[in-house]
């Protein structure tokens, strides 16, 4: 008989440790996200992603030559940056999370790739293993106090002399965001080389023409609706959202939105747009909103120099 207010049989069910427990949250989390919305790792599905994808395998290849290296990628996700290196002669162990992007890659036939479901930063990957360990847009993800075993993960898997790279989407309406970002990654990781992009002109221009449809979605499911408002902090945005997102205005902003759409596609693959809005920010030395890291994992016992040792600034974290 199955008793739920039974001591002797709720004695006998296996409690979950915090890291299984959190292991199966992600994996279901990562699944029903690949089924909903797989373009969203796709990393050639737009022209910001493509950006991104170039310079990181640049930044690969002035540090590290791929052939006959071994090289893990930790979140692989739909495995451009693996695949590439592949192609190329190194060894390439993939890592994901979710099984629908390692199946899909499996089905690729690629040589030198092996492929692994795993959970960062709980990683089962030997010690001092790797050449070469990446790990690219996958911290934005992961809970707050697993940020700093995300980067021991890192230091860890790859040998004394290997090389480190991770990257994130930087928050565009933070300050500092890059200074927090790598005050992070210098506790297990001495850097290297830092490229950054400079997008945020680009990413404001994108989230103005996709505003109908967010106010579209909102009017039609009320929970968005909430989150999105319990996000404004000012008033005067909080009720701009809110007058837009009512019923009676889902009508004028469906029309905006069938009237955006080829205007939003050509924005999402115009390189030369892209570019030029960049050269904006550059010129204006502001608008950071991405940044590629690579590095070295740090030793154990660093040796004795002068130097005063830099602050850790203790403020919410600003990555997307």
């Amino acid at each position: 008989m199955n008793d739920k207010l039974n001591i002797i049989s709720v004695e006998k069910q296996k409690k979950k440790s915090p890291q299984k427990s959190r292991r199966d949250d992600a994996v279901e989390l990562f699944q029903k996200k690949w089924q909903e919305n797989p373009k969203q790792f796709d990393a050639t599905h737009t022209v910001i992603e493509r950006e991104r994808l170039k310079r990181t395998l640049m930044l690969i290849h002035e540090y590290v030559k791929p052939k006959d290296k071994k090289i893990v990628d930790l979140g692989c996700g739909n495995g451009n940056i693996v695949e590439t290196l592949a192609k190329e002669g190194a060894i390439v162990h993939a890592i994901d999370i979710c099984e629908t992007p390692l199946k899909a890659l499996e089905n690729k036939h690629i040589p030198n790739l092996t492929l692994n479901q795993d959970f960062v930063p709980f990683t089962t990957v030997e010690d001092d293993k790797y050449d070469l360990a990446i790990s690219t847009e996958l911290i934005a993800h992961l809970p707050p106090d697993h940020y700093r075993l995300y980067f021991s993960e890192l230091s860890r898997i790859v040998h004394p002399n290997g090389h480190i790279l991770c990257s994130t989407a930087l928050d565009i309406y933070s300050e500092d965001a890059l200074d927090r970002f790598l005050s992070l990654v210098e506790t297990e990781i001495k850097i290297v080389k830092v490229t950054l992009s400079r997008h945020s002109l680009y990413i404001r221009l994108d989230s103005l023409l996709h505003a109908p449809s967010r106010f579209v979605l909102a009017s039609d499911q009320p929970d968005y609706r909430k989150q999105e408002l319990d996000q404004r902090t000012w008033w005067l945005s909080k009720s701009w959202f809110a007058l837009n997102s009512s019923k009676p205005l889902k009508p004028l902003w469906q029309l905006a939105t069938i009237l955006l759409r080829p205007i939003i596609n050509w924005v999402e693959q115009s390189s030369r747009l892209l570019i030029a809005l960049e050269k904006i920010c550059e010129f204006f030395d502001t608008g950071i909103s991405h940044a590629n890291v690579i590095g070295l994992r740090r030793p154990l016992v660093e040796p004795k120099i002068d130097e005063i040792p830099k602050e850790r600034k203790q403020k919410r974290q600003v990555w997307e």
